[in-house]
């Protein structure tokens, strides 16, 4: 289990609610979230950026914490047409669970529309593609919960710029907050929005990051991740940057633009394989020479173009037109918008 140890100023932390809406929560980093991070464990899955350094990078730099990344090689050809996902036997999946969302350092408006974007993702289609993997086809399981407005202040930098990373670290000790303060285990998930222009990265050696102005470290766009505390237990994650970049982007032009049409990319993917995968211990590829441990997501994560956008499709979510990825459905042996009993 990739396990490390964090020292935090508590200066570096200042939470506030900055949204004007009923279910805003404030919360504040106390000495307890630092401990409880510094003793923290996390497990994450990241994924790949259309990049030199994300194609450098190899499976277990993406899923750290993880040993299923052995599997990739270890394979006799593909076992299934072309990828389908297996799970083990009692890995839990998320049949329900609340969408809470962490805006940091700005309003949520700075990522497009999230929130419009998660209520349609909720009430539409591609959601029921994950019924065949999480065993119901019940509506509406996804409702969102609190929304936090987080002000930090970034940890580290790439010299010679300014501080304008977010450490792992930091967001340990923010999932630790917004967690004890909203609930924690498989009821609950956490979007931690990274504001625009700031990096994140997924390791204390800054060496896997989404940094779009640090080309060498820049491996990622997003990833979700499981952090297993010592006091409150589980809390789940998806940590979003402002994909819009080179990199990460969806291609262009797209019906929200590119900051949002890209946020939203990157959201539904990590939110999905969340739902489906929430252990990191669940639903993907076995037995697969080129895609073992892939999840929902990653096996419909297109390519790109020159500009370095992914090429994905326009359609629509809950009747509302987004530039976003296809999730794998094992009915149909292939990437989809809709569940396959309604092709």
């Amino acid at each position: 289990m990739f396990t490390r140890k964090f020292a935090f100023s508590a200066a570096a932390f200042v939470l506030a609610s900055t949204m004007l809406v009923a279910q805003d929560q404030t919360v504040t980093i106390t000495p307890a979230d630092e401990a409880a991070a510094q003793q923290a464990t996390i497990q994450l899955n990241a994924q790949r950026a259309l990049t030199d350094a994300g194609s450098d990078a190899s499976r277990s730099q993406l899923m750290q914490g993880q040993n299923r990344s052995q599997r990739r090689g270890e394979g006799r050809g593909p076992a299934l047409f072309p990828a389908d996902l297996s799970t083990q036997p009692n890995a839990p999946t998320l049949a329900t669970t609340t969408l809470n969302n962490v805006f940091i350092n700005q309003p949520p408006s700075a990522w497009g529309d999230p929130i419009g974007f998660l209520t349609d993702l909720n009430r539409s289609d591609l959601i029921h593609i994950t019924d065949q993997y999480v065993g119901t086809h019940a509506n509406n399981r996804y409702p969102q919960g609190t929304a936090f407005g987080v002000t930090i202040t970034p940890g580290a930098s790439f010299p010679p710029a300014t501080n304008n990373v977010i450490t792992v670290g930091q967001l340990i000790a923010i999932s630790h907050a917004v967690g004890a303060a909203g609930g924690t285990g498989l009821g609950h998930v956490y979007n931690l929005f990274i504001p625009p222009g700031t990096d994140v990265c997924a390791n204390g050696a800054n060496t896997s990051c989404f940094s779009p102005d640090h080309p060498s470290s820049f491996a990622f766009c997003a990833f979700h991740s499981f952090i297993n505390f010592s006091d409150i237990g589980i809390v789940l994650i998806a940590v979003l940057p402002d994909t819009g970049v080179p990199g990460c982007a969806s291609q262009q032009p797209s019906p929200n633009g590119i900051v949002a049409d890209s946020v939203d990319s990157t959201t539904s993917h990590e939110l999905i394989e969340t739902i489906t995968d929430p252990l990191l211990n669940a639903w993907f590829v076995r037995n697969d020479l080129d895609l073992g441990g892939a999840e929902i997501g990653d096996v419909c994560q297109p390519g790109g173009n020159a500009q370095g956008q992914f090429l994905v499709p326009t359609f629509r979510v809950n009747g509302h037109p987004y530039a976003i990825q296809l999730e794998y459905s094992n009915a149909g042996h292939g990437c989809f918008s809709k569940p396959q009993d309604e092709e």
